[in-house]
């Protein structure tokens, strides 16, 4: 569901004439240096730090998290036009048009976990690690065991 997004601007294009917003509004999928390496999502979720913890949540869990784009903000006259979602790429892969949009300048995010609880949860998971390093032991002579162990059973 990309109708209603919050997205972190991270880049600002002003026109100065209308003559060159059109000429960009209507060659969006051609390449634009200015567009290269933007957009893309990201949440601000300190439980989610990489696809692998998505993975371990629970359905419940993964529906909570909040995931916002980031954007390049369009302007004309100094009044928001669009905005462009890249995804990563140098033309206008998304086009967010922005009536009724509400510009905000700072966005407080509620975490579901404290820092504290994160710091305690990554220790058990370095411990996890180190045990299960540990259990992973190899014998160098292994090419001998076969003569010394049964593996029939």
């Amino acid at each position: 569901d990309f109708y209603l997004k919050d997205i972190k601007i991270t880049k600002e294009i002003h026109f100065q004439n209308e003559e060159s917003l059109n000429y960009f509004s209507n060659l969006l999928l051609n390449d634009f240096d200015f567009l290269e390496g933007t957009g893309g999502s990201f949440t601000d979720d300190a439980r989610f730090t990489s696809i692998t913890d998505y993975h371990n949540m629970t359905e419940e869990e993964r529906e909570s998290i909040i995931f916002n784009l980031y954007g390049v903000a369009i302007y004309y006259n100094n009044n928001l036009q669009f905005v462009v979602d890249a995804q990563g790429h140098s033309y206008a892969r998304y086009v967010g048009l922005v009536e009724g949009a509400k510009i905000q300048k700072d966005v407080i995010v509620k975490q579901f976990i404290d820092s504290a609880k994160i710091d305690e949860l990554k220790q058990s998971a370095e411990t996890l690690i180190n045990f299960s390093t540990e259990a992973i032991t190899c014998d160098n002579n292994i090419a001998d065991t076969g003569d010394k162990e049964d593996f029939s059973e």
